[in-house]
């Protein structure tokens, strides 16, 4: 087996520590730390440093574990299981130090997704030398039990393979792609039958268009799924190409599609839906040639809107927007959003926390400040522009307290 490499970071050792500010987390690392993935219970965070590494955050202690030559970190388990690969083989890496290379078939593998409890983790192995053909697969207990799939013939296009991208919490579910010819990855999915084995339900057979058909979309990737299982987070693009892509859920309970309104969305951006949380809400970034934009767009709302508009106390929002920003996950009850995104002074990446349920009620609304801990250290419009004087409108204040309060200026 190969030789491992595991680095401990913490605050009292080589510099990785979290500046919190109201609500808003940064995760400070020398590693350029992207996250990718958080635990459905908030205590980790996992994803890639600049330097070609995995890395698993415990929020908790306030530490940083790095691993692995060439890896990356996909998912991680509430008992701090982290999934991913390095060097193209499959493997899982925990908080206590230890990991475990997962059963190969054929050139390599990738451990893409695992449930809270750690049990089963869902990716793709038996890929061929080119790691074009790969085919979806489970894993329990460290070995490998491979996922039907649908014929071309039955499809109406080309399958290449399969991979499973993700997997709900009980199992039940397991979303991924279609390896199709022109790499668009339509959506399949994967449900748990009675007897423990899985049938495949491939959704591109009815959205997805591979040539000049009837069927209505170009692209029908599915990006996250729920951890409840019930909702699928896609992105998009409708068989017409002056339309816009665009995120989309797909609600498997009800089995309706949801495309995001265009309503609010900017000319020359392309919209990317990230995952999804239990209700539907979904993050996302909005990609043109220069730049990208974190956004959200939540359950029972027919748009989305841009973080830095959602949240104008954060300046990081904007700050990140005008360079490269990208909201990655939520957690399962939408209380927490995680991404990345570049620091426009030192130019290196941040990995960040939103907590939605401390910012909803941080905000006060009132018509004045005092002095002491209450005094203003700093006042932003509600489009995150730092200003240096009160503002006819709506004004946001940093309190030196921690609090944010909206002052209504005439």
């Amino acid at each position: 087996m190969k030789k491992l490499f595991f680095t401990v970071l913490t605050v009292l050792g080589i510099g990785s520590t979290a500046v919190a500010q109201d609500g808003f987390t940064v995760i400070q690392s020398e590693n350029n730390l992207r996250g990718i993935a958080i635990s459905s219970n908030g205590n980790y965070i996992v994803g890639s440093t600049y330097e070609g590494q995995s890395f698993m955050y415990d929020v908790q202690k306030n530490s940083v574990l790095t691993f692995g030559l060439e890896a990356d970190a996909r998912s991680v388990s509430d008992n701090g299981v982290a999934t991913g690969y390095d060097v193209m083989a499959p493997y899982t890496f925990s908080a206590d130090g230890t990991s475990a290379q997962l059963e190969q078939v054929g050139y390599g593998g990738i451990a893409e997704s695992i449930t809270a409890d750690g049990k089963v983790i869902a990716g793709s192995t038996d890929w061929d030398d080119a790691m074009y053909a790969t085919h979806a697969c489970i894993w329990k207990d460290g070995q490998v039990e491979f996922l039907p799939e649908p014929t071309s013939e039955w499809l109406g296009f080309t399958n290449n393979g399969t991979a499973a991208k993700f997997i709900s919490n009980d199992s039940s579910v397991i979303v991924g792609w279609i390896i199709d010819d022109l790499a668009t990855f339509p959506c399949i999915v994967w449900r748990k039958n009675t007897d423990g084995s899985y049938s495949a339900l491939p959704l591109g057979k009815r959205y997805y268009e591979p040539a000049y058909g009837n069927r209505p979309y170009w692209t029908f990737t599915a990006t996250g799924l729920s951890r409840n299982g019930r909702y699928i987070a896609l992105t998009v693009h409708a068989a017409d190409w002056s339309a816009v892509v665009l995120p989309a859920r797909y609600d498997l309970e009800t089995d309706v599609l949801e495309v995001c309104s265009s309503e609010n969305v900017e000319e020359g951006y392309s919209y990317m839906s990230s995952n999804i949380a239990d209700d539907g809400t979904l993050v996302g970034f909005a990609e043109s040639d220069n730049t990208r934009k974190g956004f959200i767009w939540k359950s029972g709302e027919p748009s989305l809107k841009l973080l830095a508009e959602e949240y104008p106390q954060i300046s990081n929002m904007a700050m990140y927007d005008g360079y490269f920003h990208v909201p990655t996950d939520i957690t399962p009850d939408g209380k927490k959003i995680l991404g990345f995104g570049v620091n426009s002074e030192s130019g290196a990446y941040e990995t960040y926390v939103i907590d939605r349920e401390k910012l909803s009620t941080g905000i006060d609304n009132v018509v004045s400040g005092n002095n002491g801990s209450n005094a203003e250290v700093a006042r932003y419009t509600t489009e995150g522009k730092r200003i240096v004087s009160p503002t006819k409108g709506i004004n946001i204040l940093k309190i030196a307290n921690g609090a944010n309060r909206k002052v209504v200026v005439k």
